[in-house]
């Protein structure tokens, strides 16, 4: 890199020397704050991602154990055994994260 205040140098490239180092600056810059806000959307995903997975467990225990004990005393005989039998067969819910890695 030439120095700005080389005497060989005119005005003209000495502004535009110094221009460059102005644009290296802000590039530099810029990147640090993108990569400040990678961070920051990094953590949230991590832990929306726990906070997701820990719904979809206590979702999943209130419909397998919960939810058909309450039932029980709504339903008699075969209405209430079936309806124990599908809650408590019901899949583990899968909530996807909105926030995507880039």
């Amino acid at each position: 890199m030439q120095i700005i205040n080389d005497p060989d140098l005119s005005k003209d490239e000495m502004y535009e020397l110094h221009r460059q180092l102005m644009k290296n600056q802000e590039r530099i810059a810029i990147q640090a704050l993108v990569a400040a806000k990678k961070s920051l959307f990094l953590a949230e995903k991590n832990k929306l991602d726990s906070r997701l997975e820990g719904l979809a467990n206590e979702l999943q225990s209130f419909t397998a154990t919960s939810l058909p004990a309450s039932l029980e005393a709504g339903f008699e005989g075969q209405a209430a055994q079936a309806a124990k039998s599908y809650l408590g067969g019901l899949a583990r819910p899968s909530f996807s994260n909105p926030i995507q890695e880039v």
